[in-house]
């Protein structure tokens, strides 16, 4: 074959029909939808002193920062005991189906001076947070 007979010859380009440019659009507007991730909500902002903003399939909540020793806390932080409101948050598993649920301790405040807590049950715990104000 010479270069001449490859000017007859049709293209690939002259044998493209309608229809298949009406399907590539169709399945681009009205194809499959996209994959979703594995979506959980965003942690909370603010949290009381000696909490985090964490989340899980559980759900956003403000978790405890227990500790044993002040090396596990940041700078400028004590391991000291706090006074919190806590409530359980249920979580239930994903897998296996016969499991029971967990229980996630959540931080609702801290607990009021002489007064039961307005949420949860009030509970001391070792945590890292910033030194209390001087008196």
């Amino acid at each position: 074959m010479t270069r001449a007979d490859f000017k007859h010859r049709p293209s690939h380009r002259d044998r493209r029909s309608p229809l298949g440019a009406v399907l590539l659009v169709a399945s681009a507007l009205f194809g499959a939808p996209a994959a979703s991730a594995d979506v959980v909500q965003e942690p909370p902002e603010q949290c009381p002193a000696g909490s985090t903003g964490d989340t899980s399939h559980c759900g956003p909540r403000c978790a405890p920062r227990i500790c044993t020793d002040v090396a596990q806390c940041a700078a400028g932080e004590l391991c000291q005991p706090r006074a919190l409101c806590l409530t359980q948050m249920e979580c239930w598993p994903h897998y296996p189906e016969d499991a029971g649920p967990s229980y996630q301790d959540k931080v609702e405040g801290p607990c009021p001076a002489q007064a039961p807590c307005a949420v949860g049950t009030c509970q001391t715990l070792k945590v890292c947070a910033p030194p209390p104000p001087p008196p």
